[in-house]
């Protein structure tokens, strides 16, 4: 495999045209379709737990092509609908193996497990805005989501390097992201927000990826990025699933207050995600790619 030297985080984006996707299609899909508009909240329930449906689904709903170029398409439910039966039906077949994952040892980074973070940290963020009486909950679903997606692009576009990366981060009992830092000079969280804006994502995901690591950074969002930033901590600390990264998240303190939960709701909401995620774990289920 030649070694490619990519000099910004949007040269990383480029190089990748599809994510795999843990799942294959649901077997019920097809049925719901047929009658999307009384069936499209149990569409939403099957397509939101896997985060390259969801960014197939947004990148197609806020292209040019479907008119998409003035108001962003900002929830899945509406993402579902600009899209409609027939293109979900053909993003849903898109193919979701992907050989470049085989050269990374398991034991470093597997799609299984990077799922299983991703999809925890999403409930964990929803859970987290609805205690807050966030207006609009599923905005921090997809941040929670797509909140380590630029590691994923990492290790399909430079998969040797990225081996290297995170042995050395292992070696020195540092943070992946520090050592993402040293290596290319730019780390996971910069390739994500990029991807989120080359991808026509609305703006407010594109700062909670960038930040989901330096919640005090944010501008325009602080309230999303620091409860992206505070369920991703969550689920390291859960020990549910992995992105690659073995040290526990910097927790900004400060900023947790100021969203207003303390340790004691934090251990109640805790219990929730599990109970929320536990069932969806996704071993066991109609899992397309091998971990």
């Amino acid at each position: 495999m030649k070694l490619i030297k990519y000099n910004s985080p949007n040269a990383v984006v480029k190089a990748i045209k599809e994510l795999p996707s843990p799942y294959s299609k649901p077997p019920e899909l097809d049925e719901y379709l047929l009658n999307m508009n009384t069936q499209i909240d149990k569409i939403n329930d099957l397509l939101r737990i896997d985060y390259a449906v969801v960014i197939r689904m947004f990148k197609l709903a806020n292209s040019v092509a479907m008119g998409g170029n003035e108001e962003k398409v900002l929830n899945i439910n509406d993402a579902i609908t600009s899209v409609g039966n027939v293109e979900i039906a053909r993003i849903t077949e898109v193919s979701q193996k992907n050989p470049v994952l085989d050269v990374i040892p398991p034991q470093l980074f597997n799609l299984e497990s990077f799922w299983n973070h991703s999809y925890a940290t999403a409930v964990a963020a929803e859970e987290i805005a609805k205690f807050i009486q966030e207006k609009n909950p599923e905005y921090h679903f997809i941040c929670g989501l797509l909140h380590d997606i630029g590691r994923l692009i990492m290790s399909l576009a430079m998969p040797k390097q990225y081996i290297v990366c995170m042995l050395e981060a292992q070696k020195k009992n540092r943070s992946l992201q520090s050592q993402e830092l040293r290596i290319f000079g730019f780390d996971h969280a910069e390739v994500g927000a990029e991807a989120i804006k080359e991808w026509k994502f609305p703006s407010f995901a594109e700062e909670a990826i960038e930040y989901h690591h330096a919640a005090s950074d944010a501008r325009k969002h602080p309230k999303l990025v620091t409860v992206t930033h505070l369920a991703d901590a969550l689920i390291h600390a859960l020990h549910i699933g992995r992105s690659g990264e073995l040290m526990m998240p910097k927790i900004f303190s400060q900023k947790i207050q100021d969203i207003g939960i303390n340790p004691y709701q934090l251990h109640d909401i805790s219990g929730r995600v599990l109970q929320k995620v536990s069932p969806r774990l996704i071993k066991g289920r109609n899992l397309s790619v091998a971990a």
